[in-house]
């Protein structure tokens, strides 16, 4: 089209990332801090230090909200909590 486009500033602001646990996720054996409304949504819900987490019955989690390095340390912690409920 002829004109000269340049990205000079670009920051993310966000990342999102996917886990595979070990095995099903029953729902009804987690903590009163994890959301799970299957009428509304077929995952269990949760949220901690602003990140959230989408934790499908099969084990397939879904993370988003990381904005840092250390939101990504976070995570594994978080992952080893959610081993031990299954």
């Amino acid at each position: 089209m002829g004109n000269d486009v340049r990205l000079t500033q670009v920051q993310i602001l966000t990342a999102s990332a996917s886990h595979q646990l070990s095995g099903r996720v029953d729902p009804y054996r987690l903590p009163s801090e994890f959301s799970f409304e299957p009428e509304i949504f077929p995952a269990v819900m949760f949220r901690r230090h602003g990140m959230h987490f989408t934790c499908h019955l099969s084990g397939k989690i879904m993370i988003t909200g990381l904005k840092s390095q250390r939101d990504v340390q976070e995570v594994y912690p978080v992952l080893l909590e959610m081993e031990l409920y299954l």
